[in-house]
């Protein structure tokens, strides 16, 4: 719990400078509109408020190799995960990786793939 309030303390001093303009740009980084994105899974996540938060699950999840991409949105406080063809990781696994790097699952969706 300390790690969480300590990493989401330190979110939110980071996106403090910037304001508002900060969050369009942070977006824009998490999901380029230009690269075709198909979700496997999309997990609901409470902490997630600047563009390091989003960097730092990134990294989590490209430690994988089941994993092709994710996609960091921090406006619906989601992280959608396409997989590699024929790949997948668990929901014990998905909870496991995004609660290590200091944030809280609140839902997971399987919206295709294999689970």
């Amino acid at each position: 719990m300390i790690r969480f309030s300590t990493l989401a303390l330190a979110c939110a001093v980071l996106a403090m400078p910037f304001g508002a303009a900060a969050q369009p740009q942070a977006a824009q980084q998490a999901a380029p509109a230009a690269v075709p994105f198909a979700a496997d899974a999309v997990v609901s996540v409470n902490g997630l408020v600047c563009d390091f938060c989003a960097q730092t699950l990134d990294k989590s999840f490209k430690r994988h190799a089941q994993v092709r991409a994710i996609r960091v949105d921090l406006t619906a406080k989601t992280v959608s995960i396409d997989f590699q063809p024929g790949l997948s990781l668990d929901d014990a696994t998905l909870r496991r990786i995004i609660t290590n790097a200091g944030y809280a699952v609140t839902a997971i969706q399987r919206t295709g793939g294999p689970a």
